[in-house]
């Protein structure tokens, strides 16, 4: 995988580890931009800076990520997808900031930008675990109306709390 050792040693401390992978993705960016980039397809190019980005999500880096998302993202050429976004938002979610990550969302709708069902399931399952039903289910009408299938466990909590919070809808 991107950014990652062929067998990654998980006896390291967690940041150790996330600075390893973060300093593999940059060298790899390198020999990217450097001797790959130019060779390579503009589908070929979004996968390597989807997964670029991805190392430095899922360190919960959101300066550098959102640095990638904004800058290099548009320095290249290419356009966001369904993929980018659902990788922005789930670091927004982990870092227990759903205003930037449905802010994040409502960018990607803007741009006609197709949610996964994993995307809409992120979101439901921030937004009911802290109880804001309402915003919840207004995501879960959007997939239905976008034709996407949630996955059943995101529904089941959802309807869990409302039930809980004695909630009808």
């Amino acid at each position: 995988e991107f950014g990652r050792a062929a067998e990654p040693d998980y006896s390291g401390p967690l940041g150790d580890r996330w600075r390893k992978n973060k300093a593999r993705a940059r060298a790899i960016l390198e020999l990217f931009d450097n001797d790959l980039g130019p060779k390579m397809s503009a589908r070929n190019k979004l996968f390597v800076m989807n997964y670029y980005l991805a190392v430095f999500a899922e360190c919960t880096d959101s300066k550098a990520a959102l640095a990638i998302f904004k800058k290099e993202f548009p320095k290249r050429g290419l356009r966001p997808n369904s993929f980018t976004y659902e990788t922005m938002i789930r670091m927004q979610v982990r870092r227990k900031d759903i205003a930037g990550a449905t802010e994040l969302y409502d960018m990607m709708r803007a741009q006609e930008i197709k949610p996964s069902s994993d995307t809409f399931g992120i979101l439901i399952n921030a937004l009911t675990s802290r109880n804001q039903i309402v915003e919840a289910l207004k995501v879960l009408e959007e997939a239905a109306y976008a034709k996407v299938k949630v996955r059943h466990r995101y529904v089941n909590l959802l309807r869990s709390r409302c039930r809980k919070l004695k909630v009808r809808h």
